[in-house]
């Protein structure tokens, strides 16, 4: 029913969130707040400690490792733009598919 209610509160308030953009800025705004509010329901899906230990620890460990390395070719690009290094990519020579005939 909660739902109903949302979805029909968004699609009131479409047309006027089109004339008026600050109005469609409140209302997306709130439905962000809202996605919170429906995780903290969603606390009821899991019924067992370890479920949400398991799940708070594969969020917090998905982020380890590739935002470090990512930030490092960000850095080493940007090292590579400031000294205006020319870079090239090398032979490449292809395996895996037969000469023409």
């Amino acid at each position: 029913m909660r739902d109903l209610f949302v979805s029909g509160f968004i699609l009131a308030f479409l047309p006027t969130s089109f004339r008026r953009p600050f109005i469609g800025l409140l209302l997306f705004t709130l439905l962000a707040y809202m996605r919170v509010q429906d995780l903290t329901w969603g606390f009821a899906r899991y019924q067992r400690w370890k479920d949400l230990a398991l799940a708070t620890a594969a969020s917090a460990l998905e982020n380890l490792g590739f935002r470090q390395v990512t930030a490092f070719w960000r850095a080493m690009g940007a090292w590579s733009a400031i000294r205006r290094s020319r870079q090239t990519w090398g032979v490449m020579t292809r395996t895996g598919f037969n000469e023409a005939p």
